[in-house]
């Protein structure tokens, strides 16, 4: 007791825009990271960030596979249906990839945040999902545009791309939600 130290403790949920019970996530913000991909944001309704989104982008950077930002998975883009909108296009790793056992990566984006380090290690454990959120979603909503690949490939461990192509198969798109 002879010593005492006092620290400031902040709680917030964000100050996310909740006007008429909406939030609303637009894919307008975005800043380029050290390794040169784009890091979309939210901004509460004083203007400051409030979060940003994750990707596996920290994953592919190590790969060396893209010169640009929009070369990433995970991209922002001005052509959304109303302003900016996220990119997902899946992209070879290249051999770095192949040795790795990984030789796709896939675009996505997640609310949480995305542990490197657990990459090779433990894949499973790299993207940690979730944000606290006090709300109670009834309904979702969005626009999506989707393009189905050229070509539709598997993992082939044998392959030197460590790719197979098979015809007759085209790729799907999927979305996902989990709250809990």
């Amino acid at each position: 007791g002879r010593w005492s130290k006092r620290y400031p403790v902040r709680v917030t949920d964000g100050g996310l825009d909740t006007t008429g019970g909406v939030i609303c996530f637009n894919f307008d913000n975005y800043r380029l990271s050290k390794s040169g991909f784009h890091v979309l944001y939210e901004r509460n309704t004083a203007g400051e960030v409030a979060f940003d989104w994750a990707s596996g982008n920290d994953g592919f950077a190590w790969t060396g596979g893209a010169d640009t930002p929009q070369g990433y998975p995970t991209a922002w883009s001005a052509n959304g249906r109303q302003g900016g909108c996220v990119c997902l296009t899946t992209r070879s790793t290249g051999a770095l990839g192949v040795m790795a056992g990984k030789p796709l990566a896939a675009g996505n984006i997640f609310l949480g945040h995305f542990d490197f380090s657990q990459v090779l290690v433990a894949p499973l454990r790299a993207t940690c999902f979730g944000i606290p959120f006090r709300y109670v979603p009834l309904l979702l909503s969005g626009w999506y545009q989707y393009t189905p690949g050229s070509h539709y490939t598997v993992y082939q461990a044998d392959s030197p791309s460590g790719l197979r192509e098979v015809t007759g198969m085209t790729d799907s798109c999927a979305i996902y939600a989990v709250f809990f």
